[in-house]
């Protein structure tokens, strides 16, 4: 598989939002759209997925399957920070491509690109980027997606707990 940035990560986006739109023409190569809610077509990206982490490639995932501020199901860090509940394809990626995951949380992006339809960033509120330890599940034994979604949520709450 062709890749122009080769040691860039790729992005697994919203097809619909990120990658149909003209103007993310620059950076379309970088990009494995996902067209949410088409089983086919969503199971011909995750089998892309697997393929580039097979093959070295580094991927962003935002796991959480869209806008926390959407969410209607959440789980809670003990200092109540949430998290929308993470959908099981992240755990059958890691589960298919035995990919080392690391954990990242992100705190006041929505102070920058608030949810009103503002559309120029406010680049002057602060945002903290907290980045976990590494998660090998390089080690050839069967892995349970759900036991893998459900520990990549608990490491995620303890980071956003972290000072």
């Amino acid at each position: 598989m062709f890749h122009p940035a080769r040691f860039a990560p790729w992005s697994a986006p919203d097809k619909g939002n990120y990658f149909d739109k003209w103007y993310w023409f620059f950076v379309r190569p970088l990009l494995i759209p996902v067209p949410r809610g088409k089983a086919r077509a969503e199971m011909r990206s995750l089998v892309k997925i697997i393929h580039v982490l097979r093959n070295g490639g580094i991927i962003i995932f935002f796991p959480e399957g869209g806008r926390t501020f959407k969410g209607t199901t959440f789980l809670f860090s003990k200092k109540k920070k949430a998290l929308r509940t993470l959908r099981n394809g992240i755990g059958d990626i890691v589960c298919k491509s035995n990919a080392t995951v690391v954990p990242v949380w992100v705190d006041g992006a929505e102070n920058v690109l608030p949810n009103n339809g503002a559309m120029i960033p406010r680049l002057w509120h602060p945002v903290r980027i907290k980045v976990g330890k590494p998660m090998d599940y390089n080690h050839g034994e069967a892995l349970d997606r759900k036991q893998v979604t459900n520990e990549i949520a608990d490491a995620l709450l303890q980071l956003a707990d972290e000072d």
